[in-house]
Parts: structure tokens; C-alpha cells; sequence
């Protein structure tokens, strides 16, 4: 019998066990010795067995998501102390649950025999919890504990405390679909080169795909925090804030997303950062972005590396599409952050490797490689090709791309030219459409003239948005016909010139 097969016959036999057997058992007895009938609305009954069975599974999933074990001590304990949502209202909400939901079949069988077995069992699991489990608890947790058993009553449960490196309801709901969906669209092979530790850490991940932040909470099967960047947050605060996320501002080095960071792993919680910054267009890593060695540094150790491989052919930055297939995530331990960006450094993908589907290739393969033509390049799922000469490559791997794409960028014209929707502060809503164009080194959006050398970040946003922050403001607009990654790239190596130019001395 496999592992996986296994476990999921102990669960089994375990939920049939816990919540049909014995309580059904405690009920029958109690009801074989006191058969009198006493007058409860089974409605009453069926309220409390709801509620009582939900605030169980709802605390168990607080026990396997943020503790790492399974709700049945002698199988799988936790690895952590959990003091989350339940945890934070009482010590056993796990037994709390039960006997509510005890009490409530013993309600519904309206008989004074199952509700008095119903107490009597309710009295013994109590003192079970108080002094045995707690005991064994103290010896895995030492002062920790004692200090959560002094702040936190046993049974009688209070108002829950939110701590921002607890996972939330809507995230725990999010987490258990994903789990049940994941299966059924990728094979995830995982592979852990190190123990990697229960809490106060930090998972460094390269980025390929916007689902990476998933893909590696179902690698590590843990809750953790992910700094978002500001503009996104913005375009709905309730949501991310609601999962855990929060805002980081990627155009300079954000202080205050740093101290927050810090403060949440000193507290025990997880990160998990892309120290890219943004989603690789072609599956090479980007580099580390300014700020992110200094958090690194800063940071407990070990840093725990995450390489994804394989994402990137399936769901590529510049598709609409996504598609069924392998993935693989290695991780591994490192104490020096050079050695963190070594492990991160070569592609996601082989050159030899092609893509499940072509479409919106062009995003990335911006002009034409023979006649230079900007915005001509069109595809299909498996073809690329020139509408102006005709030139056209099918199924091509992704090493003739990357060749392809280094090639066009030194050919990137020095005037270009797009009708553009100006986004407002936020990036979210269309202002008005504007001609954006490009003339040498500076950018013309309506009569508004931006030189390039005041422009001290490029951020792209999905497939079509870009933001130039100068300084002062930040500009957002959607381009209609030409590539964002062509505006970024030619505004980068246009800065990277000037940089580089010696300045005359008369």
C-alpha cells in the first residue's frame, strides 16, 4: 500500500471514528439506560450540531494549515504551536467542537439518557485535555506554552484575536479548493534537500507565472504572507489584505514593507518573496531587485530557496492561456545570500524545452527578426510568423526565443509610436486615450514631454499596463498595439547608455 494511500485510510477510518461511531455510541448507551423523553425542538438540536461540527473542522484546518499536523494526536501531532482563530479563543476548540456537536445529537434524540452520557462524556474529554494532552504539549513546547495557557482559556472560549501572520477564514476556504482542484490540472513533483523550519522563516522564490504564490503555499502546505506590489493591492485592498498579503511599493526601496516583513518572522510567521520583482518573461531569472540583499541580510537564517521549474512553458508571462502539465519545485537551505542567488540564477525551463501554445508570443517577440517591423508579429498555437514579410517559425524552443528576442532588442527603433488608454492614480480606471510616443530619449504622452532620464523605474503590470514613476508621480497607461517589455527594455538600455557616457568637459 502506497503512503498516500495510507494516510488517507487512516483519515478515513479515523472521521468515521470520531465523529459517527462515538458519538452515536455515547448517545445509544446513554439513551439504553434512560429512555425518558424530554421536550427540546429538534430544530434547536440540529443548530447546534451544525455549528458545533463546523467551529471543529474550522479549528482542524487552524491545526493542519499553521500547526503541520492532523487533529488526531497519535497520528500526526503538530509540528508548531497554533494559537490562530480558534486557538486564539480557546486552548481545545477542537474538543469544543466535538462536544457541542455531541450535545446537539443528544438534543435531537430528545432523550434524558443521552443528554446526561452526553455531560458525563463532556466531563471526562475536559480533564483528559486539561491533564494529559496539556502535559504532553508542555513537554514539546516548554515556556512557549505555558505562556499561551495563561493568555488563553481552556474551554470557555473569547473573542478571537487577529494576529497578521495567522491565516484567515477566506484564506483556509481558498487553500482547501486549491487543493482539491490543483491535483486534477498539475503534477507537482516537490523536492525538500533540508528541514526546512516550522516558523520565523523565509521562502525566496524566482518568478515565473501570478500563480506562484499558491503554488508554493501547496508546496509547503503552510500559511505564510506575501508582499504585493502597492499598485495591485490597491485595486483590491479588501481581498489581499483578507488572504494575508500586503503592499510593496517596487519602484524604490520600500522601508516600511522591509520592517513589516521582519516584524512578522520575529513573531513566528512565514514569507514568501519574489526577489525578482516581477514575473520572468521568458523563464531567465531577472535578478535580485535594490533592497532585497539588505532584507536578505537582515533576515533569520536559513533562507529557504525555492526554485519552480517547468511553470513557466505551461502559463508564459505573455499568455492568456494555461495549460495542464509538470511542475516541479525544489527547495533547499542556504545561510549566505549569494549562494541563495546562485541557487535562483539558471532558467526555469531547458532551451530545448517548447511551449504547450504560442499565442500572444508577440508581447514578447515584439518585432519582426527579418524586416524589423514593430507589432507585425502574429501566432497561432503552434506558429509564429511576419504579417508584413512573411517570415514565420513553427513551434520554435524556447532557446531559439531567448536568441530571437536578444537579437530584437538591439534592433528596437528609436521612434515609436501608440494610441494608449492613461490610467489614473491607482492604474485601475481609463482616464482618456492619448498618443504615446517615444522620439530618441524622451517620451511625448499628449502634449506632456517625459525625458527618459527622469524616469527612475519601469513597472509592468499584467500584459498591457506599464507605470513610469519619475520621482514624483506615478504614470499609468495600457498600450493597444505595441509590447510593454519593448517600452521597458528600450527605456532601460537608453538609461544604461547615458549612464555609461562619459560627460564632456570643455
Amino acid at each position: 500500500m502506497s503512503n498516500a494511500l495510507k494516510s488517507l485510510s487512516i483519515v478515513l477510518i479515523s472521521l468515521i471514528a470520531f465523529w459517527i461511531l462515538l458519538p452515536l455510541g455515547v448517545v445509544g448507551v446513554g439513551n439504553y439506560f434512560m429512555p425518558y423523553t424530554v421536550q427540546i425542538p429538534k430544530p434547536l438540536g440540529i443548530l447546534i450540531t451544525v455549528s458545533g461540527f463546523l467551529f471543529a473542522m474550522i479549528s482542524s484546518l487552524y491545526f493542519m494549515v499553521d500547526g503541520g499536523g492532523f487533529p488526531i494526536s497519535f497520528y500526526k501531532p503538530p509540528k508548531k504551536l497554533v494559537g490562530c482563530g480558534p486557538y486564539s479563543m480557546c486552548r481545545h476548540p477542537i474538543y469544543l467542537g466535538f462536544l457541542i456537536y455531541l450535545l446537539g445529537i443528544s438534543f435531537i434524540k430528545s432523550s434524558l439518557g443521552s443528554i446526561t452520557a452526553s455531560l458525563i462524556f463532556s466531563i471526562f474529554t475536559i480533564l483528559w485535555a486539561v491533564f494529559f494532552e496539556e502535559r504532553k504539549l508542555l513537554e514539546k513546547f516548554g515556556g512557549k506554552y505555558e505562556k499561551y495557557r495563561e493568555e488563553v482559556p481552556a474551554f470557555m472560549p473569547r473573542f478571537p484575536k487577529r494576529f497578521e501572520s495567522c491565516p484567515t477564514l477566506l484564506f483556509l476556504t481558498l487553500y482547501v479548493i486549491g487543493h482539491l482542484i490543483v491535483p486534477f490540472v498539475w503534477r507537482i513533483k516537490v523536492e525538500k534537500n533540508c528541514d526546512v523550519p516550522e516558523e520565523g522563516v523565509i521562502f525566496v522564490s524566482n518568478h515565473v507565472t501570478f500563480l506562484d504564490f499558491a503554488l508554493l503555499i501547496y508546496a509547503v502546505k503552510r500559511f505564510m504572507n506575501f508582499p504585493v506590489s502597492y499598485i495591485q493591492y490597491m485595486w483590491n485592498e479588501w481581498f489581499f489584505r483578507t488572504v494575508g498579503t500586503f503592499p510593496i511599493k517596487r519602484h524604490e526601496v520600500d522601508v516600511g514593507a522591509i520592517r513589516k516583513t521582519l516584524k512578522i518572522i520575529s513573531d513566528g510567521g512565514r514569507i514568501g518573496i519574489f526577489p525578482e520583482s516581477e514575473r520572468s518573461w521568458d523563464g531567465r531569472f531577472l535578478g535580485f531587485k535594490k533592497g532585497v540583499e539588505k532584507l536578505l541580510e537582515r533576515a533569520p537564517k536559513p533562507l529557504i530557496g525555492v526554485r519552480i521549474e517547468k511553470f513557466h512553458l505551461l502559463f508564459p508571462r505573455w499568455s492568456g492561456f494555461f495549460h495542464r502539465g509538470r511542475i516541479e519545485v525544489v527547495m533547499k537551505c542556504f545561510e549566505s545570500v549569494r549562494e541563495l542567488e546562485k541557487f535562483l540564477e539558471p532558467p526555469s525551463v531547458d532551451p530545448d524545452d517548447v511551449y504547450k501554445d504560442y499565442r500572444g508570443i508577440e508581447r514578447y517577440i515584439y518585432l519582426c527578426p527579418e524586416c524589423g517591423t514593430v507589432a507585425s508579429i502574429r501566432s497561432t498555437k503552434d506558429t509564429i510568423f511576419c504579417e508584413k514579410c512573411g517570415f514565420h517559425m513553427k513551434r520554435p524552443t524556447v532557446g531559439e526565443l531567448w536568441k530571437v528576442h536578444d537579437e530584437i532588442r538591439k534592433r528596437i527603433p528609436l521612434h515609436i509610436t501608440d494610441k494608449v488608454e492613461e490610467l489614473d492614480s491607482l492604474g485601475k480606471k481609463p482616464v482618456k486615450e492619448v498618443i504615446m510616443r517615444f522620439e530618441r530619449d524622451r517620451i511625448l504622452v499628449g502634449e506632456r514631454e517625459i525625458p527618459v532620464t527622469e524616469i527612475k523605474s519601469v513597472l509592468l503590470e499584467g500584459r498591457d499596463k506599464i507605470f513610469l514613476f519619475t520621482g514624483e508621480e506615478i504614470l499609468g497607461f495600457r498600450l493597444k498595439r505595441t509590447s510593454i517589455l519593448m517600452w521597458k527594455e528600450l527605456i532601460e538600455d537608453i538609461t544604461r547608455l547615458k549612464r555609461s557616457r562619459p560627460e564632456r568637459s570643455d
